[in-house]
C-alpha cells in the first residue's frame, strides 16, 4: 500500500515542464504498489467462500470491477473538464483578450448561397 501511495505522490509535483520518463517510472511505482496489494486482498476474499459459492463471487467481482472503472472515468472526466474550463479565458461582449474570443464574439460572418455565386460566375445548374 505504501508503494502506491508513494506512485501516487509523485504525480503531485507533476506540472507542464515534468518529463515523460518521470511520469513512467511514477505511473510504474504505483502500478506495482497497486498490484501487490490488490492481489493479496483478494486471494484473502476468496479464501472465505465455500468451493461453489466461488464462480458467482468472480461473475460479481469482474461485474463490480467493471462498473466501478466505468463510473470513476466519468467521475474524473468531468472533474477534469471542470477544473480545465476554469482555467480557460472567459469571454464577455466586449472582451478582445484572445484570438478565440475574438472569434467567438466577433462580427457574425456572411455565407454566401450556392446558387447566388453561381448567378454572379455567369454559369447555371444543368
Amino acid at each position: 500500500m505504501l508503494v502506491a501511495v508513494a506512485g501516487t505522490l509523485a504525480y503531485t509535483g507533476a506540472g507542464a515542464d515534468t518529463s515523460y520518463p518521470y511520469l513512467a517510472a511514477a505511473l510504474f511505482v504505483l502500478g506495482l504498489g497497486i498490484g501487490s496489494t490488490i492481489m493479496p486482498s483478494m486471494a484473502a476474499a476468496f479464501q472465505t467462500l465455500a468451493r461453489d459459492e466461488t464462480p458467482r463471487a468472480t461473475s460479481a467481482l469482474n461485474t463490480i470491477q467493471r462498473v466501478a472503472g466505468a463510473i470513476g472515468t466519468a467521475a474524473m472526466a468531468i472533474i477534469l473538464q471542470r477544473v480545465a474550463a476554469g482555467k480557460l479565458p472567459t469571454c464577455t461582449a466586449g472582451s478582445r483578450a484572445s484570438p478565440r474570443c475574438r472569434r467567438r464574439n466577433g462580427p457574425p460572418r456572411r455565407r454566401r448561397s450556392p446558387t447566388r455565386s453561381r448567378r454572379r460566375s455567369g454559369s447555371r445548374p444543368a
